[in-house]
């Protein structure tokens, strides 16, 4: 469905809560997943709970990436 690999940083619980208690007054479809191709609605798909994406690559760059990343 997606052609990229995106690392994000999600809120706890209590940080999610005050955030949809922010919002809880806007009145517009908030979507939180990010551009898809092929994707004509994205509110039908999404499941994400609030978060920040920290970075996006190319998922032909998958397993360079994840080696990368567990790296200590």
């Amino acid at each position: 469905m997606n052609d990229r690999i995106t690392l994000i940083s999600l809120f706890n619980i209590e940080d999610l809560n005050k955030i949809s208690n922010v919002i809880k007054n806007v009145t517009d479809l908030l979507c939180k997943v990010p551009y898809i191709k092929n994707i004509d609605n994205r509110t039908s798909i999404d499941t994400l709970p609030y978060h920040f994406t920290l970075f996006a690559w190319n998922i032909e760059e998958k397993e360079f990436i994840l080696k990368k990343l567990l790296v200590v």
